[in-house]
């Protein structure tokens, strides 16, 4: 598992202080996730595996295993905006942050951790301005953007509700030339917008991805024929 791997409170093992460890239950499958995403500004190495599991249940065996190494657990109201739940430790001397995201499996009893280690002391100002790909729902908060290996994500809370934020996407990417594609997808030429929305602790939030997918060959409609 190709992490970054800081020790904690920004000292060497030689210190008398331990590295960080991931304490991550029995891996069903992994999934490695190549080069650095840019968060908000911030380089982040990522990896992905799956675990049996209920969301509930790991989300408090991260919260046990960061506290018990010494970092700061992030409340729920200073985690950036996501369509899933996470927990987040913080090094504040090393300058590292350690997130896990729960992805429930469409197979029962499955859960996919997306695990991400963050170097906030590498900021870099120009990952984390826009212009972004598509238009903010007005009054946005909490914004972080991504962009990783052509995949551009944004994500934040949405002062409205569901309905209106689908309605606002309707209209602005129609208005730029965008077309339905499927359930929250709309497309232009090979430039594919995905739309997703989750209600977590009485907000909501929203996440927009960017991806390039090859068109659609010429004659061909979509059912095949």
């Amino acid at each position: 598992m190709l992490l970054l791997g800081a020790a904690p409170k920004g000292k060497s093992p030689d210190a008398g202080v331990l590295p960080f460890k991931w304490d991550v239950p029995p891996i069903v499958a992994e999934v490695d996730i190549p080069g650095i995403t840019w968060s908000a500004g911030v380089p982040v190495k990522m990896h992905a595996v799956v675990v049996k599991g209920r969301v509930e249940d790991l989300m408090r065996h991260f919260v046990e295993s960061f506290s018990r190494q010494g970092l700061y657990v992030l409340p729920p109201h200073e985690v950036p905006a996501s369509p899933y739940p996470s927990v987040t430790g913080h090094d504040p001397d090393a300058r590292i942050s350690y997130t896990v995201i729960f992805q429930p499996s469409s197979q029962k009893g499955l859960v996919t951790l997306v695990l991400g280690e963050a170097n906030v002391g590498a900021v870099d100002a120009r990952q984390a301005q826009g212009p972004d790909f598509a238009p903010l729902y007005p009054g946005a908060r909490s914004v972080v953007r991504t962009n990783v290996e052509g995949l551009n994500t944004v994500a934040y809370v949405a002062p409205a509700s569901e309905l209106e934020v689908t309605t606002f996407y309707k209209e602005s990417l129609s208005k730029a030339g965008f077309k339905p594609e499927g359930q929250n997808a709309w497309r232009k030429g090979n430039e594919v917008i995905r739309i997703q929305m989750q209600r977590l602790d009485g907000q909501l939030n929203v996440m927009l991805s960017r991806s390039i997918a090859p068109a659609q060959p010429l004659g061909i409609a979509p059912d095949g024929r």
